[in-house]
């Protein structure tokens, strides 16, 4: 199964910081036909977006990439 999601609004605040951007995700979830059980899912994201700290005037423009897998242990 392939995902993917693009222009997903994000905001987040808390006592010492703010953060206001976007957010674009996508992957891959392997399925199992015997067991219909997630064998193997992976998962890149995409965050740009400005962030102010605490006692900070101006923004700061940050970009992150991230990437995720789910996998059996073995």
């Amino acid at each position: 199964i392939e995902y993917q999601a693009f222009f997903n609004p994000l905001q987040i605040a808390n006592s010492g910081m703010t953060l206001k951007g976007r957010s674009h995700y996508w992957g891959e979830i392997w399925v199992s036909l015997s067991s219909k059980q997630i064998e193997y899912a992976t998962l890149q994201e995409d965050v740009l977006g400005e962030m102010t700290l605490a006692g900070q005037d101006a923004p700061r423009t940050i970009s992150v990439f991230r990437n995720g897998i789910f996998e059996p242990l073995k």
